[in-house]
């Protein structure tokens, strides 16, 4: 059972497995001199503005291994101009590429990828600190990801005919690619968060400015590259990265009230998502907010006890709780129930679980 898996967790029967793995890679990091992560805008890897950079610390030694360019509001400028451009220009706009074509890049972005898995989660588990098991497993989803919107390009992009009940009008339905999407993505799933954003709207033939997380840029840095790499062309992808909290909000505000952005994708807090949607009224602009949450699961009186303790332990202890779906059990037989489970180990986290439990 999944539960089995968590509690060795918890109990220390796998962390020193993962400690070593991550801590072997890490070394390798410090060895090599520090890697500078630019800015890439309009098919280019560029400084940022005045060269101003960030300090990339890595969890597992708590000591710099890289340095990530910090977005001036002109930059943020310059990549949302760009992908406006991208869309507009009709000799050669990434909207006017057909349905199979995108399909195939996508597909060879996913073949990347899946062929170098180890060092793409090597990178993540550096940046953010996830277990190197995990950011395995993110990567796969990435890929996952990927292909399934490569697969479903040409018929989500097709046109569909309408039944009018008049054989003397005829209808159909043509989607269009919608124009400059800004995505803002968080910290605990880096890529998989991109790749959420970036693989329907390169789909559906729309060009973006991704704005990572500080805290986990690298390898959304890696994609963009990779997709400029694979033929997806100068501006239609465009990654702008720094802004709090590890610097300034300037760059961070001009993408939020960019007049030029067509639609905005956000995930994070509720409380940024409030500002953000102020922003985008001003300019009566689609706005797609995924925000960070916490729901009880309802327990009947015929619950499989154990099944149901597995997800509430997936839900509160998965990325060590830093997740948007966490959530709690009420009731004495649940409380019961995790006591119970409590004594397979001596976890203090548990224990500060339980006593959150009888509180609530």
């Amino acid at each position: 059972m999944f539960r089995i898996s968590v509690v060795d967790i918890f109990c220390g029967h796998l962390r020193s497995h993962i400690t070593q793995k991550v801590s072997r890679r890490t070394l390798r990091w410090k060895s090599a001199s520090p890697m500078n992560y630019g800015l890439f805008i309009n098919g280019e890897t560029r400084s940022a503005e005045n060269n101003d950079i960030i300090d990339i610390i890595s969890p597992a030694t708590n000591t710099a291994f890289a340095t990530l360019a910090n977005a001036s509001s002109h930059d943020v400028n310059d990549a949302v101009q760009s992908a406006h451009a991208c869309f507009h220009d009709i000799q050669g706009s990434w909207r006017q590429t057909t349905a199979q074509q995108r399909s195939k890049m996508l597909h060879a972005m996913a073949d990347e990828i899946a062929n170098s898995t180890s060092s793409w989660a090597e990178l993540e588990s550096n940046d953010c600190g996830k277990p190197i098991t995990e950011s395995e497993a993110d990567m796969s989803f990435c890929v996952d990801i990927l292909r399934f919107y490569a697969n479903i390009a040409q018929k989500a992009m097709a046109p569909r005919e309408l039944d009018t009940g008049d054989p003397e009008y005829k209808a159909q339905i043509v989607p269009e690619p919608l124009g400059v999407i800004g995505c803002i993505t968080p910290w605990n799933y880096p890529l998989m968060q991109s790749v959420n954003k970036v693989a329907p709207a390169l789909a559906a033939g729309c060009t973006l400015v991704l704005k990572p997380s500080p805290l986990a840029s690298l390898t959304s840095v890696k994609l963009a590259e990779l997709a400029h790499s694979v033929g997806v062309p100068a501006g239609a992808f465009n990654l702008v990265t720094g802004g709090p909290p590890l610097a300034d909000a300037g760059g961070s505000e001009t993408l939020a009230t960019h007049p030029l952005l067509d639609k905005l994708s956000f995930t994070g807090s509720g409380t940024t998502g409030k500002y953000l949607l102020h922003a985008s009224a001003d300019n009566l602009r689609p706005t797609s907010l995924e925000l960070g949450g916490k729901g009880a699961i309802v327990v009947f009186d015929d619950v499989d006890m154990d099944a149901a303790i597995d997800w509430v332990m997936v839900g509160i202890f998965l990325c060590a709780g830093q997740v948007s779906n966490l959530h709690n059990m009420h009731g004495s037989l649940i409380l019961d129930s995790a006591i119970e489970l409590c004594s397979f180990c001596h976890c203090s986290t548990w224990s500060l679980s339980i006593r959150y439990l009888r509180l609530r």
